[in-house]
């Protein structure tokens, strides 16, 4: 199973992650700050990302797209 974001997504997560590293500017050697979810459902596939560092969440696709 692949999981993918398209471009629109991609640019709403790179400017949220922007904002997120205004709000903490702290940033890991290894890249773990973010912490992607994909849950497949029988609708389709729920998107979001978590902040390590602020426990912020931004939900990029979700039952709201279907």
């Amino acid at each position: 199973m692949k999981f993918e974001t398209d471009d629109e997504e991609d640019q709403l997560i790179e400017n949220w992650q922007s904002k997120q590293y205004e709000k903490d500017p702290t940033q890991f050697v290894t890249g773990e700050r973010w912490e992607y979810r994909f849950v497949p459902t029988g609708l389709g596939t729920l998107i979001s990302v978590r902040d390590g560092c602020t426990d912020d969440m931004l939900l990029v696709r979700g039952t709201k797209d279907w």
